[in-house]
C-alpha cells in the first residue's frame, strides 16, 4: 500500500473497510512537482467527505503537512499543502508562530 494512503487511512481511523485505488501520470512522491502533497490533500478531502465531513482548506493543509511531515518525516515545506488546498493564486505567507494566512491574489482580466 503507498505509504500515504496508509498513514491517511490511519490518521483518520479509517484502517479497514475500505478500498483506495490512485492513478497519476507521475509519480506521488520525490519529482518536485508537488504531487505528493495533492494526492495528501486530495485524499483527505475524500476521507473525510465519506465519513460525513466537510473540512476547510486550512483544515486539509495542516492535516496533509501533519501526514507528510510529521507521521511519514518527509523533508520537505508546507508551501505544496497549501497550495493543493486552497487552489488558484494566493499569496501564502508563513509566520514564524507557525500560523498561515492565504491572501487571495486578485488578477484583472483587463476588460
Amino acid at each position: 500500500m503507498h505509504p500515504i494512503v496508509k498513514a491517511a487511512l490511519k490518521f483518520m481511523g479509517l484502517e479497514q473497510g475500505i478500498e483506495i485505488t490512485t492513478i497519476a501520470d507521475i509519480p506521488s512522491r520525490g519529482t518536485g512537482l508537488g504531487s505528493s502533497s495533492a494526492l495528501t490533500v486530495g485524499l483527505l478531502n475524500a476521507l473525510h467527505t465519506f465519513a460525513g465531513r466537510n473540512p476547510d482548506a486550512a483544515q486539509l493543509a495542516d492535516e496533509a503537512c501533519q501526514i507528510e511531515m510529521d507521521i511519514l518525516a518527509q523533508p520537505i515545506g508546507r508551501q505544496d499543502q497549501y497550495a493543493a488546498a486552497f487552489g488558484g493564486s494566493n499569496q501564502i505567507a508563513f509566520m514564524p508562530d507557525d500560523s498561515v494566512i492565504v491572501t487571495p491574489i486578485e488578477i484583472d482580466s483587463g476588460d
